[in-house]
């Protein structure tokens, strides 16, 4: 309670009595939002419900994606998981919500890196200023300019390589982001240097000169954090999930052996319209993919005027609604039965169509990923280049992995041994397991 004397003007505080206020006040809204808010009847968690903190906690955690598969499972395909917010688990979801020209939930603005000046297609949240920025990059991440820089992608798998064979396991990101800006500076004195996507940054520039070097730079950032983790992560599941199913392993270095005989997949690194044409390998990736997705993160947006309706449940303008890809991904309404298992024939047979619009590994709409064509043909090339050139099993096969599952999954937990074979082919099909005893380290 806060009293005020009239005579010499002094404020006198009971801070019982105004923490008392304070304690009924937050009382009074938590009760407002757990019974009486136009979400009340979305199930979920109670704290969820009255707080925010309760999402922040799961994504500290690191088990966001385990616990909201693990929600969805129990209420079905809606969750709430904070008090304005609904994640949303229904084939309708990606065509209502992530295909549709809505604003972005908040927490993109921290992708601005290193800070909120350098903004960025991925961290403004107004599809408008999205479009514009994104038309001075988008010509550098189409596919025909990407197969262009195949050969820098080739030089960095063949680092890769010697890595692997030197036992170097090491990314060092604070590195490659302090290397963006100086390598920019270097390229506008030199503009032609190399074919990529900086060069087409430097022809927008150029030509319009709306694209400012902070902008350039912005992006730049971006392409190394959104980049790095998320291909790495894919590349583990792949090789974890084939570990684990070592007939489905020779199967993938039997298609490569097979190519090889043909006369593809040679050369030190394998080219991409090679890797791109191993059917059981592109099934195995996009299961890798499905299983075990880079992003973890909800994908938010923000329910305009007027409102939307999905299964039938209508939600009020302003209300964020988010899409788990995780969660999505394991969505039995949309896989079947064998929703948690893995299974790469799904891929090669049935409504093969109805599975591509629910993979939502590179999200979808205004706001898929610009980069995928590019990610999509180092995953394929790593692949195919690591399957026919080692051998590779886990340390303790009957451990399993374990991660961190923040914005992107980081695993870890799972030491394995590589053989290098002594001619750079598949697996022949009389080979019948896989190494895993130490001597074959």
């Amino acid at each position: 309670m806060i009293q005020v004397n009239s005579v010499n003007s002094e404020v006198l505080v009971s801070w019982p009595g105004f923490i008392t206020e304070l304690a009924l006040l937050a009382f009074a809204i938590a009760v407002h939002r757990r019974y009486f808010s136009n979400l009340s009847d979305i199930p979920g968690p109670f704290w969820a419900s009255v707080t925010r903190l309760w999402h922040v906690w799961i994504i500290l955690e690191g088990k966001q994606n385990v616990r909201l598969k693990a929600l969805h499972r129990k209420h079905g395909q809606f969750v709430r998981i904070a008090p304005n917010e609904v994640s949303v688990c229904h084939p309708d979801g990606s065509t209502l919500l992530l295909r549709a020209n809505l604003h972005k939930g908040d927490w993109y603005s921290v992708t601005a890196v290193p800070d909120y000046r350098f903004q960025n297609p991925m961290s403004t949240t107004s599809p408008k200023k999205k479009k514009a920025l994104s038309k001075h990059f988008a010509p550098g991440y189409a596919l025909s300019q990407v197969l262009k820089r195949e050969p820098d992608v080739d030089d960095n798998i063949e680092h890769l390589l010697r890595w692997v064979e030197n036992w170097l396991l090491f990314l060092p990101m604070g590195r490659l982001y302090r290397t963006t800006s100086v390598a920019i500076k270097k390229r506008l004195n030199n503009p032609e240097a190399h074919n990529d996507m900086i060069a087409h940054w430097l022809g927008a520039q150029q030509k319009s000169g709306e694209l400012s070097l902070r902008k350039m730079e912005a992006q730049a950032n971006v392409n190394v954090g959104a980049g790095a983790e998320p291909v790495s992560s894919a590349i583990q599941s792949l090789l974890y999930h084939l570990i684990q199913h070592p007939e489905d392993w020779l199967r993938v270095c039997n298609e490569i052996h097979a190519a090889k005989a043909e006369g593809s997949c040679h050369g030190r690194v394998v080219s991409f319209h090679d890797a791109d044409n191993l059917t059981y390998l592109r099934a195995c990736i996009k299961e890798a993919l499905r299983m075990f997705s880079p992003t973890t993160m909800g994908l938010p947006r923000v329910v305009a005027k007027g409102g939307i309706s999905i299964a039938g449940r209508h939600f009020q303008q302003g209300t964020i609604l988010s899409v788990s890809s995780h969660a999505v991904h394991s969505s039995k309404d949309i896989w079947g039965d064998d929703a948690d298992q893995w299974n790469p024939e799904r891929w090669l047979s049935g409504d093969t169509k109805k599975l591509d619009r629910n993979w939502i590994v590179f999200s979808a709409g205004y706001m898929t990923c610009p980069g995928r064509h590019f990610a999509w043909m180092q995953i394929c090339k790593m692949a195919a280049t690591l399957l026919r050139n080692y051998n590779i099993s886990q340390v303790e096969p009957k451990n399993q992995w374990r991660y961190q599952a923040n914005f992107t999954a980081l695993t870890y937990s799972w030491p394995v041994w590589v053989e290098k074979r002594e001619h750079e082919v598949g697996v022949h099909p009389d080979i019948e397991t896989l190494p895993t005893h130490r001597d074959q380290f």
